[in-house]
């Protein structure tokens, strides 16, 4: 094994331990279980099939739903170093359990719904029905599960590796449409079977990507930066995107253009400057998160996209 590898591995089994890690990055540290945007909601603003992708994401969603609508050659940056084992672990569960176990082996808040939290997250014995694939699909990711699921208890596991920020199931069925029916996890689940992603684990303002792509997606990433450095990085990601290609600069919550910018927000959700320094992206709206859960559709959230020109 890589000598990151080791790393790697030591400060997730120090993390189960309660040590933080002491940098400017430790808030990446954790994996998010679940994606927190409706995907669902804007994925048909880009048109997947067939299409070489670069997308920010450790939960791993992203990238089984672009390989649920037909994304060809996937590609996830990502800061947080345990990415590649998570989405691993993801694939495994999706290739081996029906719909009902993937659930309530990976959901943890409210599932099911008499729990408070979920009893059954991470659950050893079904890991070790697990084992077997992984270690076929990624033998890292095999060796990492394995000394965590050994060394500590599924509680422990699932309570310090990942951010406690994940909605309850009958949300992420909505946000997600591999989990909305029965029907879509298979279809996700022959998919996601010709997908071996490339893993770029680090700072994506440091990263010197080199391919090109139809379609980049950098989730909510820029309310952690100033607008101006933002808009350095877009301008460089131009030059990785092909002809026609288009990028989602960001996922705005609870956005519409009429939405009045508050002090205490990210800078980018001011969205007079944000359009002033990005003149040709697009704001589009759908259900928000939040509509999802109060059954209003009046409540929205928005992706700021761009096209590049030919």
């Amino acid at each position: 094994m890589s000598l990151y590898f080791d790393i790697q591995l030591n400060q997730a089994l120090r993390y189960c331990e309660g040590y933080y890690i002491e940098s400017e990055a430790k808030r990446f540290f954790q994996i998010y279980p679940f994606t927190t945007e409706n995907i669902s909601g804007y994925i048909d603003q880009f048109d997947v099939k067939g299409k070489k992708i670069l997308t920010v994401g450790s939960s791993g969603d992203q990238v089984i739903e672009l390989a649920l609508h037909g994304g060809k050659e996937i590609t996830v940056v990502d800061i947080c170093p345990q990415t590649k084992e998570y989405f691993y672990l993801k694939k495994a569960g999706l290739l081996f359990f029906e719909k009902s176990l993937f659930e309530s082996f990976f959901c943890y808040k409210d599932y099911p719904r008499v729990f408070k939290d979920n009893i059954n997250v991470f659950r050893k014995s079904n890991f070790q029905k697990l084992e077997p694939i992984l270690r076929l699909l990624d033998y890292e990711s095999y060796l990492f599960w394995g000394e965590l699921f050994n060394s500590y208890t599924s509680e422990i596991v699932r309570k310090h590796l990942f951010f406690d920020d994940e909605k309850r199931i009958s949300m992420l069925q909505k946000q997600l449409r591999y989990l909305s029916s029965v029907t879509q996890y298979h279809q996700a689940k022959e998919q996601i079977a010709k997908i071996s992603p490339t893993f770029l684990i680090g700072d994506i303002f440091e990263n010197d990507l080199r391919e090109k792509y139809d379609i980049i997606w950098l989730s909510n990433i820029a309310v952690y930066y100033p607008l101006e450095q933002m808009k350095e990085l877009v301008e460089r990601l131009q030059q990785n995107l092909n002809p026609l290609g288009k990028m989602m600069i960001c996922y705005l919550y609870d956005t519409k253009k009429d939405t009045v910018y508050q002090e205490d927000w990210a800078e980018v959700y001011n969205l007079e400057k944000t359009l002033n320094i990005f003149p040709d992206a697009k704001l589009v709206n759908f259900l928000g998160v939040e509509g999802i859960r109060s059954q209003k559709t009046s409540v929205q959230d928005a992706v700021l996209t761009l096209q590049k020109k030919r």
